[in-house]
């Protein structure tokens, strides 16, 4: 996608995953690399409070750090509490305003929940669910508009329209892509029929995409949407409104829990040395212990290994892996080996990892 995006001069990009933002660290490597600005975002299930009501999409796109965050919480909240058959959808009732800071919002098209009043032929139910967007959002919220040959893109568009222009909401175009080029649709069709189950050939199958969903190029979508150019100036304006920045540089370690006035490292040393003693009580160390010069070998090889691990700054980090294996352990979960030099050192060995 990437390469594409140079190819044709593409200035900025969007990734919006279904449900998740995965692919993120490394579209945002493969993007900065090339010259071509990222843009985070998430392709979101969100529905009324209940189990019954049924879900529709929206986007979310990250403008900073903060927005990212306060996106990761909402998703960590979906996988958590909103999963349906497996499918994590988050609920109207955990956004506000606080958790929606740094995020910008497109409505989803006619998949979202303005585009499924239009589908119910509902006019009032489109306002109002505009107007509750609007009140989340304020200037951050954009009515999305595609033309990817799907029915009824069009009498949505035109309807949508309307009411952008009465309720001062702002048009986006967007491009909803599945596949990179328009030779691809076969392919991608035959993916979405594994996944759904389903053989190309089945006339009863949802045809929910079309060959139109490919990477189009600025060019292509400033004529495809000449009739509204605000939409495609509008979608320059997000691109400059977000800028998001990752940190690779920076280790970010888990910090486990101490009491007051202790110390991580010393708590891993204690642990640490308690373990080996009980590794010595319970044979699993093959010495005679009354060996006082192999016994010695073994506790100068732990303190050399715990000079490394606490100038590293792992302490927090062998201590939790420690806690857990510990944990599957008690509950009859198997744990396997491990490989490498922190698996195999004394230190994890007399941790219990």
């Amino acid at each position: 996608m990437i390469s594409h995006c140079a190819l044709n001069n593409t200035a900025a990009i969007a990734l919006t995953d279904q449900s998740n933002v995965f692919g993120s660290s490394k579209f945002f490597r493969a993007a900065m690399s090339a010259g071509v600005k990222p843009i985070i975002g998430v392709e979101l299930w969100v529905a009324e409070g209940g189990k019954t009501s049924k879900p529709y999409k929206v986007v979310f796109l990250c403008q900073n750090n903060f927005g990212y965050k306060n996106l990761s919480f909402l998703l960590t909240k979906a996988y958590r509490e909103g999963q349906r058959i497996g499918i994590p959808i988050l609920n109207e009732d955990w956004l506000n305003a606080l958790s929606l800071k740094g995020i910008i919002c497109l409505s989803g098209g006619i998949y979202g929940d303005v585009g499924a009043a239009f589908l119910a032929n509902n006019g009032e139910g489109m306002l109002q669910s505009v107007s509750k967007w609007q009140a989340l959002f304020g200037e951050r919220y954009y009515l999305e508009i595609f033309r990817t040959g799907r029915p009824k893109e069009e009498q949505y568009l035109q309807e949508v329209a309307s009411i952008a222009e009465d309720l001062g909401v702002p048009l986006v175009a967007t491009n909803d892509v599945r596949f990179i080029r328009a030779e691809e649709y076969e392919v991608h069709e035959a993916r979405v029929c594994i996944q759904q189950g389903r053989m190309l050939a089945d006339p009863r199958r949802p045809k929910l995409h079309s060959e139109e969903q490919h990477l189009r190029t600025e060019e292509e979508m400033v004529e495809l949407f000449k009739d509204i150019p605000s939409a495609i100036s509008n979608s320059v304006s997000i691109a400059l409104q977000c800028n998001l920045e990752f940190d690779f540089d920076t280790y970010h370690l888990p910090e486990y829990p101490v009491s007051e006035g202790e110390n991580v490292n010393e708590v891993l040393n204690q642990k640490t040395r308690l373990g080996l003693n009980n590794r010595f009580d319970t044979k699993a160390v093959s010495i005679d212990t009354s060996d006082s010069v192999r016994v010695d070998e073994y506790i100068k090889r732990l303190d050399i290994e715990l000079s490394v691990i606490i100038q590293m700054g792992f302490s927090g980090y062998f201590l939790i892996v420690s806690d857990f294996i510990e944990w599957a352990k008690l509950n009859d979960i198997p744990v396997g080996p491990g490989r490498g030099s922190g698996a195999g050192s004394l230190a994890a060995f007399a941790l219990g990892i």
